[in-house]
């Protein structure tokens, strides 16, 4: 589904867990826990680039990389998000 399955379980468990409870926090704790969520969300968008950038030094990991962005059932995020779409190093 994706070339970073463990980073989204990740991130959507923490949202699946923690968003049930926001009503009963009241609107600041709520807003509170959304962003500081968001935060830990950049944080392993952060690392799951870097992640990437290393692993991109491999051929084989590059070749699975674009199988993914032209085949995998999310190809359409880097179509919506365009700062998404995997870029082999050395491409344009």
């Amino acid at each position: 589904w994706t070339k970073h399955p463990a980073y989204l379980s990740k991130n959507l468990s923490w949202w699946f867990i923690g968003v049930p409870f926001l009503p009963m926090m009241g609107w600041d704790i709520a807003v509170k826990s959304c962003v500081g969520l968001l935060v830990i969300n950049l944080v392993c968008y952060i690392r799951a680039i870097a992640e990437e950038r290393h692993l991109s030094q491999d051929p084989a990991y590059v070749e699975y990389a674009l199988w993914m962005e032209a085949h995998g059932p999310m190809r359409w995020m880097g179509k919506l998000c365009p700062f998404l779409k995997y870029k082999a190093p050395g491409a344009k």
